[in-house]
């Protein structure tokens, strides 16, 4: 399995956060302040060279004052696709 910030889920998490402080007019310097962190944290955040764990995922959406449910709801929905397809092949009615 991938690295977590290799898979297409996690960069689109993070295109999500990305858009979102653009939408608010806001540079990464910006945010960066709001969180009590460097600029540097924020673009390798941005960049998927750095990992976001879930505490940093929620102080980064309280900081845009972005709904974290609306951010993460399009990868639930892919992961959920990902894991129908893996129950749908079976082998002697057991999962594989």
């Amino acid at each position: 399995m991938a690295k977590t910030i290799h898979r297409a889920e996690y960069r689109q998490v993070v295109d999500r956060l990305r858009e979102a402080r653009e939408g608010l007019g806001m540079s990464q310097t910006d945010l960066a302040r709001r969180l009590g962190r460097r600029q540097q944290w924020v673009s390798l955040m941005e960049n998927g060279s750095g990992r976001l764990d879930v505490i940093e995922f929620a102080e980064v959406c309280l900081a845009l004052n972005a709904d974290a449910t609306a951010v993460l709801g399009p990868v639930v929905g892919m992961l959920a696709g990902h894991d129908a397809t893996r129950k749908k092949r079976t082998r002697k009615g057991t999962p594989v």
